[in-house]
């Protein structure tokens, strides 16, 4: 480790063999939520009442399937947090350890996988409801650039 900044000779945080090559984190593996709606598609400026309502369309459907999404997130979150605290107290139970202390700590390690289950069901379900937020407001805008034209059209 060098000496002056703090970090290992490599420009790293952390030096080769220290505590933190041991430490475990969730994996996100590569969900999108990209495939709900398609923003290139349908961001643009609406000349006609056809196209505002076929994005518009497309913005509801999208809502709908991100909704179906969050409740099944939520209920693999749900199961993720209830397999993690069973497995949490079964390991406290069972631990062999003389203090509570030790004991928590004992089963912490033993459940941090569980544990990285349920980190990684709410990342997801957060990553979802951001974007049912983004096509509410998308939804809002369509409606307002609607009564635009509408308006536009009465002064024609």
């Amino acid at each position: 480790m060098s000496s002056s900044d703090g970090l290992a000779a490599d420009g790293d945080l952390f030096a080769s063999g220290s505590v933190a090559d041991d430490v475990t984190v969730p994996e996100f593996k590569g969900w999108s939520t990209k495939k709900f709606y398609d923003y290139d598609k349908y961001v643009v400026d609406y000349e006609d009442m056809d196209s505002l309502a076929e994005a518009m369309t497309a913005a509801r459907r999208a809502h709908f399937r991100l909704v179906d999404n969050i409740n099944a997130c939520e209920r693999e979150e749900a199961r993720a947090k209830l397999i993690y605290k069973r497995s949490w107290n079964l390991a406290y139970m069972e631990s062999k350890e003389r203090t509570v202390d030790a004991r928590k700590i004992r089963a912490d390690l033993k459940c941090e996988r569980l544990e990285d289950d349920v980190e990684v069901a709410k990342q997801k379900k957060n990553e979802l409801l951001r974007q049912a937020q983004a096509i509410r407001e998308e939804l809002d805008m369509l409606q307002a650039h609607g009564n635009n034209l509408r308006q536009q059209m009465k002064i024609l």
